[in-house]
């Protein structure tokens, strides 16, 4: 039986037989121990030298009889039982992230014998290792991997959780992280990251132009990765909240000189016979396009295939072929005069909001979402961006938008 003090008060470690704190007797495997704190309760963990040592922080005094005496020094910000903290999951996520203790190391300023402790710290918690360590390096191994992708979703909800909090006694602070479809960069992603930084310069924003296929968007939201996305309406959302947001038609992009104009909608049909530069699948314009014209039997005639939207209206401008994209996406080319572009007729795309099921939005989530709308409803509003209607409520003057449920 070990016996210390708890700064101030008294602990058992029982080897073997152990008392209950309701009551009774439970027997401990081989190789366990079970702690029982006045404050802290019964914990049962696998008894090593090192965890005694590291965990508990033990340094013998005298041996009376079956009994040894033994002082707790670890300081109370650790608490009685140092399972595995916030801290130890950052560094271990950078140490993944850069495949080195001692890169990690310089990249949080500690020292490397230090970062090196609670990574080893980590995995006694655990009972698990979680790299390969070999003289190339370390590498995660499969309870690493699981833990990595935990680990980002146990702190996200930690930040979210400490920034609720900050925000009931001032202006919202903490992080909030969004992911926008690239064509929306100009009429609405870089506006509204400009106007949320005016306003809320103590939240750090992350943004990230998600594609709207496999990636991404409606993942990162299902995965705790970003808190708020806009998605294409095609996407699977089971496990998340959809708010209706913006529809407009997808428009044929070409040439400047090729003549089209947004008061000329053109059909399907007019679409078959044009060389097309077209994004990479899977993407959900495409989808809806390809989708549309399979139901007439009709196929588009693909010349050049890209992945990213730039690339492709670049090589529209060059006269490379024509495109497909939604109206937003060639927005400021039209109004410089370097594209044309007419509507698809029966071919509408309708943007979403979502965000998490489970959880509910930071009060710099609820800004955003009023701002992402108010933003919307200017450029529509103006004519910047044309054919486009928005959905769901309508922002309010100055105001804020209705409550979530959570």
């Amino acid at each position: 039986m070990l016996r210390g003090a708890e700064y101030g008060q008294h602990y058992q470690v029982a080897e073997g037989t152990a008392p209950r704190l309701l009551g009774g007797e439970a027997r401990l495997a081989p190789g366990d121990v079970e702690i029982v704190s006045p404050t802290h309760g019964v914990h049962r963990v696998r008894r090593t030298p090192m965890l005694l040592q590291s965990r508990l922080q033990l340094a013998p005094s005298r041996v009376a009889g079956s009994e040894r005496h033994v002082a707790a020094s670890a300081p109370p910000s650790c608490g009685f039982w140092n399972d595995m903290n916030v801290r130890q999951l950052r560094y271990f996520l950078q140490v993944a992230e850069v495949g080195s203790v001692t890169r990690a190391a310089e990249v949080l300023h500690i020292a490397q014998p230090a970062l090196s402790r609670q990574i080893r710290s980590l995995e006694e918690d655990l009972d698990a290792t979680l790299f390969h360590r070999s003289e190339r390096g370390i590498a995660l191994t499969e309870a690493g991997a699981c833990l990595r992708e935990r680990a980002v979703e146990l702190l996200r909800h930690f930040d979210r959780v400490r920034s609720e909090v900050r925000d009931r006694s001032g202006d919202p602070r903490g992080e909030l992280t969004i992911a926008l479809p690239p064509s929306m960069s100009e009429l609405l992603a870089f506006p509204v990251v400009q106007r949320f930084r005016t306003s809320f310069p103590n939240v750090l924003l992350r943004v990230f132009e998600a594609s709207s296929g496999v990636l991404d968007a409606w993942s990162m939201v299902a995965h705790g990765k970003a808190d708020l996305a806009v998605v294409g309406s095609g996407e699977p959302l089971a496990s998340l909240e959809a708010y209706p947001f913006i529809e407009e038609p997808m428009g044929l992009i070409g040439p400047a000189e090729s003549g089209l104009a947004l008061d000329k909608p053109v059909t399907l049909e007019d679409l078959v016979d044009r060389p097309m530069v077209m994004t990479s699948r899977p993407n959900v314009g495409r989808m809806f396009l390809e989708s549309a014209m399979a139901e007439r039997n009709l196929r588009l005639n693909v010349a050049l295939e890209v992945n990213t939207r730039q690339l492709v209206l670049k090589a529209v401008q060059s006269g490379l072929g024509f495109t497909t994209l939604p109206l937003c996406s060639g927005c400021e080319l039209l109004e410089r005069g370097a594209i044309s572009m007419a509507p698809i007729e029966g071919v509408v795309i309708s943007w979403l909001l979502i965000k998490g099921r489970e959880q509910g939005l930071s009060v710099a989530g609820q800004r955003m979402q009023l701002m992402l709308r108010q933003v919307a409803h200017e450029q529509i509003s103006t004519g910047r961006w044309p054919l486009a209607r928005m959905k769901g409520f309508m922002p309010p003057e100055g105001g804020l938008p209705p409550p979530l449920s959570t």
